[in-house]
């Protein structure tokens, strides 16, 4: 998987880089690519799942799995509250994604901000995951025993089993792409294979990143080599509370002659 994985992600860097020199032959680059195209994302933008549905275990995307892995994804139990607020200050839900953040650029974490934890919280997990192939969700980020203290995580955690600018009982798991750490968006370009039929509707296919902020009564004791499953079964029924924030990314329409 990490070997088809890697492949996958090379590919959409290629892709970027012909496609972007191909747009701007055909048709004048636009700066449209730093802004939300309501029509596009109305009409090409795929179901998302609900805060809700995610963290009881009920969406059809959670119950796929994470890409690569055999195991059945394990769905939450337990009800709680997401009654955390997550914000960050590089996105929202009506701000993207900065590229910095993905695989055409730097591919570094984007900086985090929470508040509301309840009392009783022993520790923080986290986990990205995002509708960016299609099928089960693609796993950017698995990170556990954050501090209950902390109310952020910076800009560009380094990858590694342990995450000492967060804490030091902070640890990173395996991801989609086989590395422990963070693994950003990778949306692939929509190719539009001609330059004579009318334009596409929109500019852009929208794909969502989910950041998952769950609040434990307990520390996690696990290993970089954790997946999403793991984590999850590991957290089940120790959740205080959760937080939730999405924000967007794009794969740009290119037409070719």
């Amino acid at each position: 998987m990490g070997n088809k994985q890697m492949s996958y992600r090379e590919s959409v860097k290629t892709a970027f880089v012909a496609g972007a020199l191909l747009a701007c032959a055909v048709v004048a680059c636009s700066s449209r690519d730093d802004k939300v195209d309501a029509q596009a994302a109305t009409e090409l933008q795929a179901p998302a799942s609900s805060p809700t549905a995610f963290v009881s275990g009920t969406s059809a995307a959670a119950d796929d799995g994470a890409v690569g892995q055999d195991k059945v994804e394990h769905d939450l139990a337990q009800q709680f509250d997401l009654s955390i607020e997550m914000t960050s200050s590089e996105f929202s839900e009506i701000k993207r994604i900065p590229k910095k953040y993905g695989c055409e650029q730097t591919d570094v974490s984007p900086p985090i901000a929470w508040t509301d934890v309840p009392e009783g919280t022993v520790s923080l997990a986290l986990l990205v995951d995002s509708d960016q192939l299609p099928g089960p969700r693609l796993v950017h980020w698995l990170l556990w025993g954050i501090s209950p203290n902390a109310t952020e995580l910076p800009e560009a955690v380094p990858n590694g089993p342990e995450a000492p600018t967060i804490g030091p009982t902070a640890r990173q798991g395996t991801n989609s792409d086989e590395k422990v750490g963070w693994s950003g968006p990778c949306p692939e370009p929509v190719i539009f294979r001609t330059t004579s039929a009318p334009h596409p509707k929109g500019e852009t296919l929208v794909k969502r990143y989910s950041f998952s902020l769950f609040a434990l009564d307990t520390n996690i004791d696990l290993g970089p080599e954790a997946t999403k499953e793991v984590l999850l079964r590991a957290i089940d029924g120790h959740i205080l509370a959760g937080g939730q924030l999405t924000g967007e990314q794009v794969g740009k329409v290119v037409r070719q002659r």
